[in-house]
């Protein structure tokens, strides 16, 4: 149940993260009956309507979608330009994916989740309109190397980028593990971790979860890097940023929609890289998630009690002030 609160007043952190887990948590618990049904659109609406229902009733705060899954897919979705919340003294940007590997819930297998995350009112890179991000993702022992006026670079040579993190984390470049999504547009990246002798995790959809593992030595990876969803790279960065990892990203306009790639032209970022303050701003930071299903033996998803009833699964929320 969450807290009530006389509003017109500053939000109070803790209090966020409330709203924050109860919406992740109710969308984990909305999406349980689909997990394995093969559906994805019923599964996707339901965790909408859940994290919707949640963060408009809610309030602590008020926010505005600015970047949602969904649109890039045409799938179910909050929409951008939406105001969600009760407090309008308090207002953040959010970022929100109600299922991360809507594909893999619908299929019954590892790596679903549901997750937020909120900056203060115009920190957050808004929804442009181009579905790709080029994105490169490591753990805290070497952030430095992809801060501003580090030696790695996403627009780099990845060979000469994968070498020098090892060396941050002080492996051989054999010993390195790199996870990537298998589509075409990563080819480059993945034969240059192959070239290396890196051991290379090959991702059919999902890179959110092996983005944020590179913040914990336990995971076994230790860097993923490629060409992915532009919703998931902001949940991502936000998410590693607050783990005390290190990002790079850089709008990843394709050939098929020029469109996208005008757009980045009149933003003036194409070729720019998009360090995580460009992302998420610099002040106030939120993040949470749920798992939907299990991911390796890191996180547990839903399950059911004695009575049939579902029991959202591991959730995890942070905040930075």
């Amino acid at each position: 149940m969450l807290q009530t609160r006389s509003i017109n007043s500053p939000a109070n952190n803790l209090l966020i993260q409330e709203v924050l887990t109860t919406a992740t948590k109710e969308a984990a618990v909305a999406v349980a009956p689909y997990i394995g049904k093969g559906d994805k659109i019923l599964a996707d609406q339901a965790a909408v309507d859940a994290i919707t229902r949640v963060l408009a009733e809610n309030d602590v705060f008020s926010c505005e979608v600015v970047m949602g899954e969904g649109v890039k897919d045409e799938a179910p979705m909050l929409a951008h330009g939406d105001i969600l919340g009760e407090n309008f003294d308090s207002m953040y940007d959010l970022a929100v994916d109600p299922i991360e590997g809507t594909t893999f819930v619908a299929n019954g297998q590892e790596g679903g989740l549901s997750i937020v995350a909120l900056t203060k009112k115009d920190s957050m890179i808004p929804w442009s309109g181009i579905r790709y991000m080029k994105k490169l993702f490591v753990g805290p022992k070497a952030k430095d190397l992809l801060s501003i006026g580090g030696d790695v670079r996403i627009d780099a040579d990845p060979e000469k980028n994968l070498r020098l993190i090892a060396e941050a984390l002080g492996k051989k470049a054999s010993e390195l593990t790199v996870a990537s999504l298998l589509r075409d547009r990563n080819s480059e990246i993945i034969s240059a971790a192959s070239r290396i002798g890196a051991r290379v995790i090959g991702l059919s959809g999902g890179d959110v979860l092996p983005a944020i593992s590179t913040c914990f030595d336990e995971s076994g990876i230790d860097v993923l890097y490629g060409s992915g969803g532009s919703p998931e790279g902001v949940i991502t960065t936000a998410a590693v940023e607050i783990l005390g990892g290190g990002s790079q990203l850089m709008w990843d306009p394709q050939t098929d929609r020029p469109l996208e790639k005008r757009l980045a032209i009149d933003r003036g970022e194409l070729g720019r890289v998009l360090f995580p303050h460009a992302i998420v701003g610099q002040g106030e930071l939120h993040v949470a998630f749920t798992a939907i299903t299990d991911y390796q033996d890191k996180l547990t998803g839903v399950s059911q009690d004695e009575h049939g009833n579902w029991i959202p699964g591991d959730t995890f929320a942070r905040f930075r002030s």
